[in-house]
């Protein structure tokens, strides 16, 4: 039964930590958790999470909310779908038609769901499947897996799915945007696209059907073997990795993916026992599945076929997994042509393989010199322009100059010599490699002064004790932000009525109910903001350490009172230049350069607080 508030409820059973950690490898700091920032290129972890709060925030680019901001802006998605996705992880029910959650988006997830379930049951019951039936016998596909993947059949029919989908209340139009119709050529309407084909739903990282691989079961089908479906509104081919929603724990608990280019490998794996194995789905590696792939492992073990289609299909995927310094190596499974054939014929043969897997530069080099004389002229050229390419790529310096030096050693070449060539190939394939697998947002990094301000009041909030710290060196009017010079006037004034027993802390009723009614905050709204300065003073100081914060809290007064008398020196400084080119007021310079000793002494006794 749907429940009233859904949101608080999905708030009540989800953990903000727990979340996160789906996507990014969380440290503990004190009673936060630190990360890199999903959200913009950084090298020192700005990314802050409050298990207590349930809040993040990166002190980078300013990116910060709840559990449903974060599903907004890591999925792409509107809040209507991040309420769906963490409905579905927190198992809570949502009303069936609610209009504010009811767009094409959804609209078109319930076309595909529909879709998979009237394949799915036809393929295990009616008779046209029968045909269907016996080709999974054949691919040795046993029941449970075919459940485990929703494995369906399309019937040979050009309008049954239409039909199907037209008697569920879905809109042509609907239908269409979902690809799961194709437009006449010579006529009016359209047909179903898939026809006669074992289906297999794709899954997003959540679960969800978005989309299918179809395989025809006609030999005498001239159409190709494997039809996908199109660029949808939620499926887009290069941002999705086959079974990663089956895999991605058991990823995050062995620390790496195997890596194959057919759903059926990915398939075959999964049932002999490998639940770590994601498909490319026969493109090359892109930005967006590398940046999926990061949320839950470093390592890669790259499990292709074994024909040249295959070897180019390897090259071509590395490049993306490069440019992220990904850790790679690969599966040389001993028989079949492709991991599938390899699991059924020799299941230990490929266990072992992945077990002891090959570093990708020792895979490419043995494949540049196989068949090949080293000591021969041509051979040698061969070799060595089928292994730079790969040098040219390497972002560790190390890694490079080792396997430059095998390759000389090998080719009976001076290293020199490859040294030179590795720069040019290296010039010609040059390109941004910084931001590889992150999303680029408009930056929006506070200052100094604000960093600084945010973290005296959170340190304060945190140690209200040592506020007396702070009243005798530090005047409220020197802050720049208004909702943090108004809380230390607020904090100030409820020290002056009430003073501060030993221990007390922010999330003491009175004194928290007292800063929220005197600030222009609602609750909510005061909550977070006050969440982010507690987070701002956990990255100063993880501790509880007294001594500590009181020396923590001086260090920020002595710099921001240094930054504003600075800015008073400037401006003085200006206004006597301006004076004296004028040939301005003696009597005002005079002034003004008295003023400006003033400061430099007060400047200079900054160092003693």
């Amino acid at each position: 039964m749907p429940i009233a508030d859904p949101v608080h409820e999905i708030k009540s059973r989800l953990s903000i930590v727990e979340l996160i950690q789906e996507y990014v490898h969380l440290t503990k700091a004190g009673g936060n958790w630190r990360a890199l920032c999903l959200f913009h290129q950084e090298k020192s972890p700005s990314f802050m999470v409050s298990e207590e709060k349930q809040m993040f925030h990166c002190f980078g680019c300013g990116e910060g909310g709840d559990i449903f901001t974060f599903i907004q802006k890591i999925e792409g998605v509107e809040f209507p779908e991040a309420l769906r996705i963490l409905a579905r992880k927190a198992n809570v029910p949502l009303p069936q038609f609610n209009p504010k959650l009811e767009n094409t988006r959804t609209r078109v997830h319930a076309v595909v769901e529909t879709a998979a379930t009237f394949y799915q049951r036809l393929l295990q019951k009616d008779p046209r499947a029968e045909f269907a039936r016996a080709y999974c016998t054949e691919r040795q596909i046993d029941s449970p897996t075919l459940d485990l993947f929703r494995i369906g059949y399309a019937p040979d029919s050009w309008d049954a799915t239409f039909a199907h989908l037209r008697e569920n209340n879905f809109s042509v139009q609907e239908i269409v945007d979902a690809g799961m119709l194709v437009k006449k050529e010579k006529a009016v309407g359209h047909y179903d696209r898939f026809r006669n084909r074992l289906m297999i739903p794709i899954r997003d990282v959540h679960g969800r059907i978005i989309g299918f691989t179809s395989r025809t079961l006609d030999p005498n089908d001239k159409s190709a073997k494997y039809i996908n479906t199109p660029e949808t509104l939620i499926y887009h081919k290069g941002a999705t990795l086959f079974n990663l929603d089956l895999a991605k724990s058991h990823i995050k608990q062995s620390g790496a993916a195997i890596v194959v280019e057919g759903n059926m490998d990915a398939i075959a794996l999964t049932q002999a026992g490998f639940k770590n194995v994601v498909a490319v789905s026969g493109t090359a590696f892109t930005e967006q599945q590398i940046t999926l792939l990061k949320r839950f492992t470093q390592t890669l073990l790259l499990a292709f076929d074994h024909d040249e289609a295959g070897f180019t299909a390897l090259k071509r995927s590395v490049d993306e997994a490069l440019a992220a310094e990904l850790d790679l190596s690969v599966v040389d499974y001993p028989t079949g042509k492709d991991p599938d054939e390899c699991v059924k014929k020799d299941p230990n043969g490929f266990a072992h393989a992945a077990a002891h897997t090959k570093p990708l530069g020792d895979y490419i080099f043995e494949k540049a010199c196989e068949g090949r004389n080293p000591n021969h002229i041509q051979d040698k050229k061969k070799i060595a322009a089928d292994f730079l390419w790969f040098l040219a790529k390497l972002k560790n310096s190390i890694e490079q100059s080792h396997y430059l030096k095998r390759l000389a050693e090998t080719i009976g070449v001076q290293e020199d010599a490859l040294h030179e060539a590795l720069k040019k190939r290296a010039q010609k394939e040059k390109r941004p490699l910084a931001a590889k697998g992150f999303p680029v947002p408009v930056q929006k990094k506070n200052t100094v002064q604000q960093d600084l301000e945010s973290e005296l009041m959170g340190l304060l909030l945190r140690f209200p004790e040592h506020l007396d710290t702070a009243i005798e060196n530090f005047n409220p009017d020197l802050m720049q932000e208004p909702f943090i010079r108004e809380l230390y006037k607020s904090l100030i004034l409820y020290y002056t009525e009430h003073g501060f027993s030993p221990g007390i802390s922010f999330s003491e009723p009175h004194l928290h109910s007292f800063l929220q009614r005197s600030s222009d905050r609602s609750e909510d709204d005061f909550e977070h903001e006050s969440g982010i300065l507690l987070l701002a003073s956990e990255r100063v100081l993880e501790s509880a350490d007294e001594n500590t914060a009181r020396k923590e809290i001086k260090i920020r007064i002595r710099r921001l009172k240094t930054f504003s008398i600075q800015s008073k020196l400037h401006i003085i400084e200006q206004t006597i230049r301006e004076l004296e080119r004028g040939g301005g007021n003696e009597s005002r310079v005079s002034e003004l350069s008295r003023e400006f000793r003033d400061l430099t002494d007060e400047l200079l006794n900054c160092e003693l607080i």
